[in-house]
């Protein structure tokens, strides 16, 4: 693949973090982390906060939390990155790692799980990762977590040659 056609697909590639947004620092992390891959030429990266909240998925807001982000796993991501943050609430984070592994499985060769060293991650949580063999690692700290994330997205760029 030439440096340009590379170059190409990662502008289309489709990258949808899933992490932690409490507290505040956590949400504001996701959002440095998105803009380092923004500025290394990945031009589709979200998190699921910055899709609308219309349409409403469910009129309860906790279920239209739920709905919202197994729509975007399932609908519109190509590549998925979970990370976990440390003195974080990873529940969310842990749920949505849960529905992807057992109803988007098609996309779990193209995911990763990053946890921040220091992070104790359930045996509910491990589990998945290690039966459906889902790419993980661990990083030190927030400069570590965007070049970890470039070079598994790197490699999904060539995973997903036809697709984008």
């Amino acid at each position: 693949m030439s440096s340009a056609e590379f170059s190409n697909r990662k502008k289309r590639i489709k990258i949808l973090i899933l992490g932690p947004q409490r507290p505040p620092n956590a949400e504001k992390r996701l959002y440095a982390f998105k803009r380092c891959l923004l500025q290394s030429g990945y031009d589709n990266v979200k998190l699921v906060a910055d899709f609308p909240d219309v349409p409403k998925f469910h009129p309860d807001q906790s279920s239209h939390f739920t709905l919202k982000s197994q729509n975007y796993i399932k609908n519109w991501a190509d590549v998925l990155v979970f990370v976990f943050l440390c003195n974080c609430d990873n529940q969310g984070v842990a749920n949505e790692l849960t529905f992807a592994s057992l109803m988007v499985t098609e996309k779990l060769n193209v995911s990763v799980v990053l946890s921040e060293k220091g992070v104790q991650l359930s045996s509910l949580t491990k589990g998945p990762i290690n039966l459906q063999k889902i790419d993980s690692d661990e990083f030190s700290n927030d400069v570590e977590l965007c070049e970890m994330a470039k070079g598994y997205v790197t490699n999904y760029i060539y995973v997903l040659y036809w697709k984008i």
